[in-house]
């Protein structure tokens, strides 16, 4: 009889699909080296940006933008989190006037690292960074927006990349869910990754926590455990309050094993209950 574990027994396909521990394990060292220095100065100097405009500003402007620009989620993941960390890190207090050309900035800075053709820089849509500068006024966060030129955001460009020391490639909460979500599916034989929904409902989760306050709150991670825990729950694969899993009894062992070997944790459900609280009304509890 072979003693290996269902982890241990995929580990060289994890491996292969590059998928491994190692990586999320990666990702976790850099995290912590990431949000090193925004925890430090955070502790003295909190953002001005509201909540409700930051939503707006990243779930609105910046993903239409990110689209425009044929960039992927993670990339707009990854925006989000410098959005955040140069709020936190510049050396002059970010009010909501500068804003659009915070935004526009970081979308140029991005495209340049992707784009494999040199489209004008004119990208930024004049009409959709009026009509943005036009809301933060209208919505009363400002009485004038800072104009948004091409100098100013040459100016902005240096002073980002110099603030951020040039690290741009943040880890993001997308990019550690898709891997947990691969590991199911090597796990699983491709029965999860023919449910469409999993994946879709794990990315709605993913959004709502780079929205939400759990951000503040724990490591990317964990996050992305949340969301795909959250995105099972849904799917009744998890057991929550007052909903049973609708995983047969005699299969729960080998589901319990599955789940702990694609998480990387034994505290999965917990994962998921930390990170729902801030989702949904914090609805999620779990039946345990």
């Amino acid at each position: 009889m072979c003693s290996k574990s269902i982890k241990e027994l995929a580990e060289d396909t994890f491996d292969e699909q590059g998928i491994s521990t190692d990586i999320l394990d990666d990702m976790d060292n850099k995290d912590t080296m990431w949000y090193s220095r925004v925890w430090e100065v955070s502790s003295s100097k909190a953002s001005l940006i509201p909540d409700d405009l930051r939503e707006v500003v990243l779930a609105g402007f910046m993903q239409k933008m990110m689209k425009y620009l044929s960039l992927e989620a993670d990339e707009w993941n990854k925006v989000c989190v410098l959005f955040d960390t140069y709020c936190i890190l510049a050396p002059e207090v970010v009010i909501p006037e500068m804003v659009p050309s915070i935004c526009v900035t970081l979308c140029y800075i991005m495209w340049k690292a992707h784009s494999v053709n040199n489209r004008s820089t004119t990208f930024f849509c004049a009409g959709a960074v009026e009509n943005m500068g036009r809301w933060i006024v209208q919505q009363g966060y400002a009485g004038d927006i800072v104009p948004v030129t091409k100098p100013t955001v040459i100016q902005l460009e240096s002073n980002i990349l110099r603030t951020l020391r040039w690290h741009l490639d943040p880890p993001t909460i997308t990019s550690a869910a898709k891997i947990i979500l691969h590991r199911f599916i090597v796990l699983t034989k491709g029965l999860l990754g023919s449910n469409a929904e999993i994946s879709d409902t794990t990315e709605k989760y993913v959004r709502k926590i780079i929205m939400s306050k759990a951000r503040h709150h724990y490591p990317t991670v964990k996050l992305a455990r949340g969301a795909v825990a959250l995105s099972l729950a849904s799917a009744r694969l998890l057991p929550v309050q007052g909903r049973a899993s609708i995983v047969p009894e005699s299969a729960q062992n080998a589901w319990n094993d599955i789940c702990k070997a694609a998480f990387v944790s034994e505290t999965f459900l917990e994962d998921m209950v930390e990170v729902g609280r801030f989702l949904d009304n914090g609805r999620w509890t779990t039946t345990s």
